[in-house]
């Protein structure tokens, strides 16, 4: 529920090759237009002093819950974009709004089979945005959801987070610990054909950084597609100076 609108100005934009594929992230969902489609990648820093720039091809995101208000919640991952790079290449253009659908049913790690079965029945993943205004719950099957729009700005620049919420089952109090898995794609309003190819996200409640890193690993390895095209062009870091949050 914060827009922290991107300041400075582009620093330089340098061929990556595969480097940003071989392991998930931690932190925020970086986006960029390639070809007029959304991709995705980390968001890293790098120079004296730091620059924050997206090394595109990751499309898995991990996050940890936390309790408050009573609620199993978390503002991670969020979602970054540069208002300015090398050329005006690759920028999401200005006052656009990114959409999202939610890809079938809320998943949870079994650590004994190694591997994701469908959550607790009832247990749903909640998106909020606007202190709740806007709000879309995952499905209890395998359908697609339709999600909200989310405005980014006049700029094209912007660092959004949205909030998310781990639903008990009915009857329960709160969820079970576990580690968490949901798709999702994206898409702006504004560009004709930018959806982008699921991403997913792994949220862990709970259980040790050890288990969290060993599911992320697995929907790296069996359940994301062979590297498409942004991964195989090595496409450009995009690097631009931004207000760090607080």
């Amino acid at each position: 529920m914060r827009l922290h609108m991107v300041r400075g100005m582009a620093a330089a934009m340098a061929l990556s090759g595969l480097a940003g594929w071989a392991s998930a992230h931690i932190g925020d969902i970086g986006l960029a237009l390639v070809n007029g489609r959304l991709a995705t990648g980390k968001v890293e820093e790098a120079g004296t002093p730091p620059l924050e720039f997206v090394s595109l091809g990751e499309r898995v995101f991990g996050a940890d819950f936390t309790l408050s208000g009573g609620e199993i919640y978390t503002d991670e991952p969020g979602f970054y974009g540069s208002s300015l790079s090398a050329g005006g290449a690759n920028t999401i253009p200005a006052s656009s709004s990114l959409n999202f659908r939610i890809l079938g049913n809320l998943r949870a790690w079994d650590p004994t089979a190694g591997t994701f079965s469908a959550a607790t029945p009832g247990e749903r993943l909640r998106i909020e945005f606007f202190g709740g205004a806007a709000s879309r719950l995952s499905p209890l099957d395998g359908s697609t959801v339709g999600g909200f729009s989310i405005p980014l700005g006049p700029t094209g620049g912007f660092d959004e987070h949205w909030d998310f919420f781990l639903d008990p089952a009915p009857g329960l109090t709160s969820p079970g610990a576990g580690i968490y898995l949901l798709s999702v794609d994206l898409e702006l309003d504004n560009v004709s054909g930018s959806r982008s190819e699921p991403i997913w996200l792994v949220f862990n409640n709970g259980l040790s950084e050890a288990e969290h890193d060993e599911a992320i690993e697995y929907v790296e390895a069996n359940i994301v597609p062979t590297p498409g095209a942004v991964g195989v062009l090595g496409l450009a870091g995009l690097f631009a100076a931004r207000r760090r949050r607080r």
